[in-house]
């Protein structure tokens, strides 16, 4: 099992205590309703029905973008609205309080969000499964953060609590034992000639991170590919999943590197860097594993706890048609 990231931010995208409410059905569309807006000004390409642009045809009939933008308002802009209502609820509170989030945090929570994608997913397709784009995921990256800034102080446990914790956790051997995890990375490219460029850099020895940094299409290049530290249960997943796409599998050894993977969106290599075998955790490894679940299920529970504080103390006035 992974360690847990005390002030990780992966467990709080779209605040846990209304996370179930305002994901909507279709779980893009709230990119796509702000998609709507960019495009209102821009020709579409058809030929114009009346003064306005024409988003599709049926057997010679137009689809207004204004009955598109309408439709979609109707259907979906509550629930989008409701979300950005949260967001200003905690930056009014933060301010108040004097409470910043420098940009180096922001960046360093993007780069654990980064390192928690599963493995050969990329940024846009995880944000795609969000109903946000990267610009709604700094939002919320800051919002978590100003949130947990706000209930730092309250979730510091006794050390009667880690001791009832740490007792627990000796009564279950698998969260007292850290199994075989592998550290992965991965390089991704739409272009199958640039693909096989990477491959060549690949055999003749160039830098794997390098490499990811300068060819991959991916915001993992940023960091070299890196997709951070993964158990075994999750590697075999991942290499079942290759096999079901006719993959060639490949040994999870360090320093071992896959084929050209060719996928629906473009062409995937990946790397294992590192292998770090399994142990049984000593008594004060397993005592801070202890401390750590506390802090986390505390930071939740606190962050979920102040949001219901400040939805109930907001004086919100809405439209009527977004009152519902």
């Amino acid at each position: 099992m992974a360690r847990v990231g005390i002030l990780s931010t992966k467990n709080y995208l779209l605040f846990p205590a209304t996370r179930a409410s305002l994901r909507v059905s279709c779980r893009n569309i709230a990119m796509l309703i702000f998609a709507v807006f960019s495009i209102a000004q821009v020709h579409l390409g058809f030929p114009e029905g009346g003064t306005e642009d024409v988003v599709a045809r049926v057997n010679g009939q137009p689809i207004q973008l204004s009955d598109l933008t309408k439709r979609l308002l109707h259907d979906f802009g509550p629930a989008v609205l409701d979300r950005m209502v949260l967001q200003l609820t905690v930056q009014q509170e933060a301010d108040s309080l004097g409470i910043q989030v420098a940009e180096q945090e922001i960046e360093s929570e993007f780069q654990e969000y980064l390192k928690n994608l599963q493995i050969g997913t990329s940024v846009d397709q995880a944000l795609a499964g969000e109903g946000i784009g990267r610009t709604g995921l700094r939002e919320q990256l800051i919002t978590a953060l100003r949130l947990k800034k706000m209930v730092a102080e309250n979730v510091q446990p006794t050390a009667e609590d880690v001791d009832k914790r740490y007792q627990q956790l000796l009564a279950f051997i698998a969260y007292y034992t850290d199994p075989d995890q592998y550290r992965v990375s991965a390089i991704f490219v739409k272009d199958q000639a640039k693909s096989v460029k990477v491959m060549e850099l690949l055999r003749q020895g160039t830098d794997f991170a390098a490499v990811a940094r300068q060819y991959s299409e991916d915001a993992s290049a940023e960091i070299g590919g890196d997709f951070g530290w993964r158990d075994v249960g999750e590697m075999e997943n991942f290499l079942a999943t290759l096999k079901q796409i006719n993959a060639p599998e490949f040994p999870l050894r360090k320093g071992e590197t896959s084929g050209l993977i060719q996928t629906a969106e473009g062409y995937r290599i990946f790397r294992i860097t590192e292998v770090r075998a399994g142990k049984r955790m000593s008594k004060k490894e397993a005592r801070e594993r202890a401390r750590e679940m506390l802090v986390e299920e505390r930071i939740q529970g606190e962050m979920n706890r102040k949001l219901n504080l400040l939805k109930e103390k907001a004086r919100v006035e809405k439209a009527p048609a977004f009152d519902r």
